[in-house]
């Protein structure tokens, strides 16, 4: 197939295909700025790795891309590539942009070459720029050239970008001309145009610079006169196509609504909620956006259309028209999955997996005129393996009810937002804003019933009522104040036997339990950036969950003698859980990436409980885990289960623990055409942090125990379809130490031999992280 991918033969006599461009800083600066440089310009190239098989695919199927159905042409377009072409006058112009980017960073002595090779059809371009020194801000001043701005801005210049000792860069002079201009917007000029703001004038001393920020005058008056809001209309059922005379007409709060409809569809108070405008205020910028991002968050609308006139008698006042065609608030989904997971090959056995699951779900939106929405999906999940028919029946009803704005039934926040401190009060007025912008409320209420043939069955019973935050589109928080979690297992003689020998699984398994928090149930906070041109980006995220709490503290207080049960058998499990991890992608060189995530967690019971609860316990390994090891096989600590290695070497398996600790990473770097490849080294465990846990040897997490030495590791490497939406992804791990020790060793292979036959699959979707 490689050597058939002959795209030459497409060309023609003048044509050269341009394969390679790369960039070197020559000069004295910093590691860090080289490498900062060198990413930006590389990214004013053409910045698409050539791929050969790639661009054959795109000239071999020229004529059918375009004329295709609308599955095959995005098909084509994924394993296809649009070919770059080797000329002369591109590659000069990528320079100068080169050279204009440096002297935008500060650096305004820069320069740029480039060298070429051609071989062949093909050919390559090397540039090399050399920065030389940066500029800095010595002295600023600032001139307007319009008295009534220049008076409303003086008091503003204190918080100027441009400061003594700051890089001369476009970016901090974005900054300032950005900070003017909102300023201006928010402030009731409507006309003020940031095109006045001119050039920085400058004057240089050595690699010192002394700056003018100008705003020039101009001749529209408009542009310096402040406007107040006038008059608010608001179309509640707009339709382009109706031209005559609305049925309603009617002023709520100061605002008028004019309605097609004699009824309203959406509440009024609903919509005035989420309208920053008032008459009299001055035109603001932020309220007009605030205004548009919260009415469109509603999804109650096709679409927000916000109009400002100049009224005919005041001239100073601008009338506002919100324009809101309504949207279906029905909607239907479907949904099917079919995938192999946790793959794995052993001498004795294959027990592949096959997952399925078949959904339907519904929305309907508006559901009490005020906004809210509530959804609800049904699904059935089976998995099947190549030695049975069904292992395992999964059905679930799940059903949502969300309200696009913060709820606060318990009154925790009202609470709390009245308590003063010596700065202010304990919330602070972003942090409302933010609230009253960015939350939904959501009540959730599902069951789960799970039925695992000859293992065991339950049903699970979950309600919350909690809160997203969507700070930014960096940072989400997730609060459930509320939560309750009714668990009822039935176990099946296979597993009775299981848990006859094991007590702490027995403990934290068998028997009806209640998970409850009626203050605090959980909360999760995620960070992620979003990825750069190379890929590159970080995460983080932990979560706390607690259970119990408060039924423990009632139970002290009112019975202290007697321990409170759930129908005289159902236990109220009291327990906390942290978990942490982080992860980071980067650039190594070239297109080369290294990956790492470190993961961190630990689960304690408290009070009347002796143990967390199974469900709740963390597991290992897997195609997200520790990919040389299947999922819950190895742990707590180099505890090894005697019924596990007698009665089900092949799985299913079943260790969980208290404490988890885990290490992946990975370098990515691409291969050919759409696939990519990738080296895998993981390591980590589980722990038991019982005390009393002292029939399974080795399970606890003892310093005196070495707990490194505890430490699982694999390696292996790694296939993946990068298939623009979506990632295939099969890795191949093979064991590097056990946890424990096996006829004196750590590792449990003596021949590659032995190492291959038992080499351990994992077939998934997208990255592990």
């Amino acid at each position: 197939m490689m050597s058939s991918c002959n795209v030459s033969k497409f060309l023609s006599a003048n044509q050269i295909l341009l394969k390679k461009e790369s960039v070197s800083i020559e000069g004295d600066q910093l590691p860090v700025e080289r490498t900062r440089l060198r990413d930006n310009l590389i990214y004013l190239t053409n910045n698409i790795p050539f791929k050969k098989e790639a661009v054959y695919t795109y000239f071999k199927n020229q004529g059918r891309i375009d004329s295709a159905g609308g599955v095959r042409r995005t098909f084509y377009k994924m394993i296809s590539q649009e070919p770059v072409f080797f000329d002369s006058l591109s590659i000069n112009k990528t320079r100068v942009n080169m050279v204009n980017y440096l002297k935008k960073e500060g650096y305004f002595d820069a320069e740029v070459t480039y060298e070429t090779s051609i071989k062949g059809k093909f050919g390559s371009v090397k540039y090399i720029a050399t920065p030389k020194g940066r500029y800095t801000f010595r002295d600023v001043a600032y001139e307007v050239r319009e008295p009534e701005i220049a008076v409303f801005l003086s008091p503003y210049w204190d918080k100027s970008y441009l400061k003594r000792g700051e890089v001369v860069s476009d970016a901090n002079y974005q900054l300032e001309k950005n900070r003017v201009s909102n300023i201006l917007f928010d402030n009731g000029f409507y006309f003020f145009d940031p095109n006045l703001v001119g050039p920085l004038i400058a004057d240089s001393v050595g690699h010192k610079v002394n700056v003018a920020f100008r705003i020039n005058e101009t001749e529209d008056r408009k542009v310096v006169q402040r406007y107040r809001i006038g008059r608010i209309n608001i179309h509640s059922d707009f339709d382009q196509n109706y031209s005559k005379l609305y049925n309603l007409d009617t002023m709520i709060n100061n605002y008028r609504f004019l309605q097609i409809n004699p009824k309203f569809r959406v509440k009024p108070s609903t919509i005035l909620r989420y309208v920053y405008l008032e008459s009299g205020d001055y035109y603001s910028k932020s309220n007009f956006t605030r205004t548009y991002r919260q009415l469109s968050r509603l999804g109650l609308f096709r679409f927000i259309n916000v109009n400002q006139s100049i009224d005919d008698v005041d001239t100073t006042l601008l009338n506002v028209d919100l324009y809101l065609p309504p949207a279906k608030t029905l909607d239907f989904a479907y949904s099917f999955d079919a995938s192999y997971a946790n793959l794995r090959t052993s001498a004795a056995a294959i027990p592949s997996t096959i997952l399925n699951q078949v959904g339907v779900s519904v929305n309907k939106r508006n559901l009490f005129n005020g906004g809210e929405s509530i959804r609800s999906n049904a699904s059935v999940g089976y998995e099947t393996s190549f030695n049975r028919a069904v292992n395992r029946v999964d059905i679930k009803f799940q059903n949502n009810l969300s309200f696009p704005r913060f709820m606060d039934f318990l009154g925790i926040i009202s609470g709390l937002k009245k308590i003063k401190t010596k700065d202010g009060y304990l919330l602070t007025r972003q942090f409302v804003e933010t609230l009253d912008d960015r939350v939904t409320t959501n009540i959730s209420a599902d069951i789960d019933f799970v039925n695992f043939q000859d293992w065991y069955k339950y049903i699970n019973i979950n309600g919350t009522y909690g809160f997203d935050v969507i700070q930014d589109n960096e940072h989400q928080y997730r609060w459930n104040h509320l939560g309750i979690n009714y668990f009822k297992p039935n176990v099946y003689s296979l597993y009775q036997e299981v848990l006859n020998k094991n007590y702490f699984l027995k403990q934290s398994f068998e028997n009806p339990r209640l998970f409850t928090g009626i203050l605090f149930k959980d909360f999760v906070f995620l960070y992620k950036t979003a990825d750069d041109n190379f890929g590159q980006n970080k995460k983080f995220n932990v979560s706390v969950e607690l259970s119990g709490f408060e039924v423990n503290l009632l139970n002290k207080l009112i019975s202290p003698d007697k321990e409170w049960k759930l129908f005289n058998t159902g236990e109220f499990s009291k327990y906390y859980k942290i978990y942490a991890e982080v992860s980071q992608t980067k650039r190594l060189f070239g297109r080369v990436l290294g990956a790492a995530k470190v993961g961190v967690g630990v689960s304690q019971p408290f009070g009347s409980s002796s143990t967390v609860p199974y469900l709740k316990q963390f597991e290992i390994g897997g195609p997200f885990s520790l990919r040389a090891f299947p999922i819950r096989k190895i742990g707590p600590g180099s505890y090894v289960d005697p019924v596990q290695e007698q009665l089900f070497p092949n799985g299913p398996f079943y260790q969980t623990g208290d404490m988890k600790f885990e290490f992946l990473s990975e370098i990515r770097f691409p291969l050919f055409y759409i696939f990519k490849g990738a080296i895998l080294l993981d390591a980590g465990n589980i722990w038991s942090l019982s005390k009393s846990d002292t029939d399974r040897e080795g399970a606890r997490f003892r310093w005196k125990d070495k707990p490194w030495n505890q430490l699982a590791v694999g390696t292996g490497l790694g296939l993946r379809a990068d298939l623009s939406f979506f990632v295939l992804r099969l890795d191949v791990g093979t064991i590097l130490k056990n946890p424990y020790r096996l006829d004196g060793s750590y590792n449990p292979y003596n021949s590659l031999k032995n190492r291959l036959g038992h080499l351990e699959y994992n077939l998934a979707l997208n990255y592990p992280f």
